[in-house]
């Protein structure tokens, strides 16, 4: 995200977004994607945590985020399993949290939700999906 070329700033409209309301995916998608273009694994990592441990958004006029729900965000939480599995010194973080056990169930739920969720972005997921899936399937 580039909120008129400052990275800090942007980084803490969507903080302070998501404290307001925990619920708004967008802004926790987009925090995770800026966290991935910085580099920033770990933090990428908790905030898709975060993402995830939203159980439901609510209804907000004119933004469905059932698409985010069921599609981005465990894909993103693969993603970020993955970041953190391709670090070396991240790896033994990732291998004592809850989420490394659930790697595998999370990108089969982004690969149940996505062919139908992400709309004109669905091949692109289900790109990276297939290019997940095949890592793990050699790991």
């Amino acid at each position: 995200m580039d909120l008129l070329g400052e990275d800090a700033k942007a980084e803490r409209w969507l903080r302070r977004t998501i404290n307001l309301e925990a619920d708004f995916l967008y802004a926790h998608v987009s925090l995770i994607q800026f966290l991935f273009r910085q580099k920033r694994y770990v933090e990428a990592f908790a905030a898709a945590e975060i993402a995830e441990s939203v159980k439901k958004p609510r209804l907000r006029l004119f933004m469905d985020s059932q698409p985010l729900f069921s599609c981005d965000v465990p894909l993103l939480m693969s993603k970020a399993i993955y970041y953190m599995y391709a670090e070396p010194e991240l790896r033994s973080q990732l291998l004592g949290s809850d989420a490394w056990p659930r790697r595998r169930e999370l990108l089969q739920r982004a690969e149940r939700s996505c062919p139908e969720a992400a709309g004109e972005t669905a091949s692109r997921k289900m790109a990276d999906i297939q290019k997940l899936a095949a890592f793990w399937a050699e790991e």
